[in-house]
Order: structure tokens, then sequence, then C-alpha cells
């Protein structure tokens, strides 16, 4: 084993840092990340990183360039590898693949790329297709390419990429908490986890939560929400039905609330979905893809439409589900799974 395969650096390509799914995994898989035998450094585009400070706090190093939709990004990210050399470049960012990829092969470096989310190729437009058959042509062959779920595995599959998959995981403290009882659930308390966005499609728990008299504790970036969705949480908020309203821990919320919203279009494999899934909240989701792999648990229910109103008048009942259900979410497992891809690329 060369030096270089026994000692790996791990640069992995983002967008902006945010209190976000992948962002968490980090601090979460720290332990198993970070230490004698891999250096990893997280490598942000742009200016706007607010998540920076958690993860040099758990050992990342951290860096950042100009977006590489960008000639001085792209010119940035090279002269960053040429100098660095890193083992490994690892690419979480969809918009940044193709350009971070090419840039690596002229460095030399070999590529793993994650596959977040679901991307159906029917609804492509034109320019994302012209943009991924090039992916294909230039690409395909020459990175590893991960799936966070076996929904998205089939659906790149669908587009004749073939992928591994290692499921996302959830922070330990959540896994501690399965079946907490010392806590007591507050009635008609609904909790929302995640950064809005078209995709989110918040607006529809809010609404169900407005109109049945329920309470909210909101953990999440407002900054793409809609003037409706801020309305909402506004009116929440000047009638005191707001538990909490930011983007902090939401481990709090998840076992004090009595049931958990995500009416998101699609996922990958949504994080906070994991983790209320494992402390056993009631879960209400939207039956997308990306859901499957949590809407056979008997505290998951995935709803058809955007009217929720019934679906609040009764939610499901919190259950714990047993290690025949669930599948592993610990971090050490995702590390473990990471770690191998790693040293295959290098080898």
């Amino acid at each position: 084993m060369t030096a270089r395969e026994s000692h790996l650096k791990v640069y992995h390509l983002m967008n902006s840092l945010r209190a976000s799914g992948m962002e968490r995994m980090f601090v979460s898989a720290a332990p198993y990340f970070v230490g004698p035998g891999m250096d990893h450094v997280v490598i942000g585009q742009g200016d706007d990183h607010p998540f920076s400070g958690q993860l040099e706090s758990a050992g990342y190093g951290v860096s950042s360039v100009p977006a590489l939709s960008s000639l001085r990004g792209m010119a940035a990210f090279l002269l960053l590898l040429r100098r660095e050399k890193p083992s490994v470049l690892h690419i979480h960012s969809e918009g940044a693949y193709l350009a971070g990829s090419l840039i690596a092969r002229f460095a030399r470096i070999p590529v793993v790329r994650t596959i977040h989310n679901i991307f159906p190729p029917d609804e492509w437009s034109r320019r994302q297709r012209i943009k991924r058959r090039l992916e294909a042509f230039l690409l395909d062959g020459t990175s590893q390419y991960v799936s966070v779920s076996e929904e998205v595995r089939s659906m790149e599959a669908r587009a004749g990429r073939e992928s591994t998959v290692i499921m996302n995981w959830v922070d330990p403290r959540f896994l501690a908490a399965r079946g907490c009882e010392e806590v007591d659930r507050i009635p008609k308390l609904a909790v929302i986890v995640g950064n809005a966005s078209p995709i989110k499609r918040q607006v529809i728990a809010l609404r169900a939560i407005w109109t049945n008299g329920w309470a909210l504790a909101y953990h999440g970036d407002e900054s793409g929400a809609t003037v409706e969705e801020l309305q909402i949480l506004s009116d929440l908020e000047k009638a005191g039905r707001m538990h909490y309203r930011g983007t902090g821990d939401p481990l709090q919320s998840l076992l004090r609330a009595s049931v958990y919203l995500m009416p998101s279009k699609k996922e990958g494999m949504s994080i906070a979905l994991a983790e209320a899934v494992v402390v056993g909240i009631p879960c209400i989701v939207s039956d997308s893809p990306g859901s499957g792999w949590a809407s056979c648990l008997p505290h998951v229910r995935a709803v058809v439409g955007d009217d929720w109103d019934d679906e609040l008048a009764n939610p499901p009942q919190p259950s714990i589900p047993g290690a025949e259900h669930c599948p592993d979410l610990s971090p050490a497992r995702g590390a473990r799974a990471y770690a191998a891809v790693y040293r295959e690329a290098v080898a």
C-alpha cells in the first residue's frame, strides 16, 4: 500500500455551508471520519457559510472558493487542488459536478460523487438533459457514484448510471433518544425540520397547522420561504402558537411534539425524516419519491395530495421501529462505507 493509499486526504465540494443535511452529517460522523489515516476538508462555494464554525469545531478543515459556475471559481478551485493535492475529491453538489470533475481530472485526482436527491429524467429541462448527457459522455466510468437510498439508485439506473447505495445517517443523540419516556408529548404541537424551498412545499403543512389550531416548532432557514409561508409563520408567532422558530437542533422538539410533517415534492433520503423516525414521533409525509424507505414503518403515513387537514385530525401513533424494520442509521456505519469507497477510488 502506498503512502497515498494509507493516509487519505478527502476534499468535499459543497455549495453554501449551512445547517443542512450533509453538513450536520459531517459533524455527527466526525469521530469516525476525523483521525489517524484520513483527513477531511469541506469546501464551500461562494461567501455565505454560516455553518463553517461548527464544521471546524468538529475537526474538519474548511475552505471556500467562488462558485464553480464562474471562470474565477474554476480557476481558484484548480489552484486549490494543485496546491493541496487531495487523495480524493468527493463532490456533493449537483450543479458543480461537471466543472468539479473535469478540474479534478485535469489535476489527476480521483472523484467520488454522492447523488443526494432524485432527478427524474422526465422532469429534466432541455438544459439539464444536455448537461446530463455531457456528464455521461465525459465522466461516466471515471467517477465512483454513491446514491443515498435505493430509490435514488433506481432513478439513476434509469439514466444508465450505476451506483453504490450508502444510506444517510443521524446523530447518535437521536439514536440514544429512542423510546425516551421522561418527556411528555405536547398535544397538537407539530414540528417541521428543513430549509424552506419550492421542493420542500412547506406551505402545505403550514396551512393545515394554521386552520386546525395546531402549534408549531419550526427548525429551518427561511431565506427561501414564500410570502405565504412567511405570513403563516408570523401569524402563528403572533397567536402564541410558535414553540420554536430558528435553525437550532431539533431533538427536543421531536421528543415533545405530537407529529412531524414533511410535505416535500421529492427527497433523496431526508435526514430530518430519519431523525424523526428513530425517535418514534408520528410522521406525516408526502407520498413522493424518496420517502419509500420510511413509509412502510407503522408510525409513518404517506399522503397523496396537498390537503392535510384530515391528516392532522387523526395522526399516526408513536412507535419505536424495531431493528427488523429500521435500517442501520448510525454514523459509524456510514463512515465505514465511505472509507471503503475512498480507498477503492484511490486504488
